[in-house]
């Protein structure tokens, strides 16, 4: 789910990503995003997200 969208927005802002989730799931998808960040799977640059290449 994250890595379809970033593989379509790679460069997206933070607050745009999670805008496209319910408030809900907000929370979960910002435990997903920060655990791909330590597994060195995306980087997150001046509140942007890019995949690793």
């Amino acid at each position: 789910m994250i890595d379809q969208t970033l593989k379509e927005h790679d460069g997206i802002t933070v607050k745009d990503f999670l805008a496209q989730y319910q408030i809900e799931q907000q929370v979960n998808i910002k435990k997903e995003l920060r655990q791909l960040a330590d597994e060195n799977k995306i980087r997150i640059i001046e509140d942007k997200i890019y995949r690793r290449k």
